[in-house]
């Protein structure tokens, strides 16, 4: 992936440490953005798409709890301690981080890990057949062809998937991506994602798998796929003459 594609998220409680960082990223080509609240990396991980979270590590402020809810997002992690201790470095990349390093890393360094921490997670992605549609974590497959969405955009069409066909109201999307009720949300939300999901997969894919259902809601349908299974075929040479 080119380094001007990469998407960083800095999180560090040193406001200084982090906003060094995110500008020497910057120059040499990063999209970086930088925020020191746990709180507020959490919440723009759900509204956004990034490549790669440093994270610097700071104990006993930070909890385990904290760390094993980024690290579940399957992105890649690189943790950045002050004072790396070993047990620490076990337990993180036990947790599922890819990297664990001393701030005092030279940038250059830090880049090449970044590099490939970002490079063996696609590669780990791999190709998947053209049956149907498939997520890996925040990234989305149709054969050969990849897109990433937003976690949130991620969780609305696995709920959607996981109807089997069958079509769910607005009250439940509500509920089930958002954890709201309809009385403290606009339902209009939940039209405007479902708009957002729908054009970002037909500017990939090519299909419009979700449909509305007049007076109900939404509802994914398997069968839509199938354009995306004979596209598939057709670039990849399969098709008859």
């Amino acid at each position: 992936m080119p380094i001007g594609n990469v998407r960083i998220l800095v999180i560090s409680q040193d406001a200084i440490f982090g906003s060094d960082l995110a500008v020497a990223l910057r120059f040499l080509g990063y999209r970086t953005s930088v925020v020191t609240d746990m709180q507020e990396g959490k919440t723009l991980l759900g509204e956004d798409v990034f490549d790669c979270l440093l994270l610097e590590e700071r104990y006993p402020a930070q909890g385990r709890k904290d760390l094993t809810q980024l690290l579940e997002a399957r992105l890649p992690t690189i943790i950045l301690s002050q004072n790396p201790v070993e047990w620490r470095e076990i337990a993180a990349l036990a947790e599922g981080a890819d990297d664990y390093l001393p701030t005092s890393i030279g940038l250059g360094s830090l880049c090449a890990r970044i590099n490939r921490s970002v490079s063996r997670r696609h590669t780990e992605i791999g190709p998947s057949p053209p049956a149907g549609l498939v997520i890996h974590g925040e990234t989305v497959m149709v054969g050969n062809r990849t897109l990433r969405l937003p976690r949130r955009e991620v969780k609305l069409l696995e709920v959607l998937m996981g109807a089997s066909d069958r079509a769910l109201s607005r009250e439940a999307l509500l509920d089930r991506v958002w954890g709201l009720d309809a009385l403290e949300f606009e339902l209009r939300t939940v039209d405007v994602a479902v708009a957002r999901l729908r054009k970002k997969l037909f500017e990939r894919f090519g299909v419009r798998p979700i449909e509305t259902v007049p007076g109900t809601g939404y509802r994914y349908r398997k069968d839509m796929m199938k354009i995306a299974s004979e596209s598939y075929s057709e670039t990849q040479g399969g098709g008859t003459s």
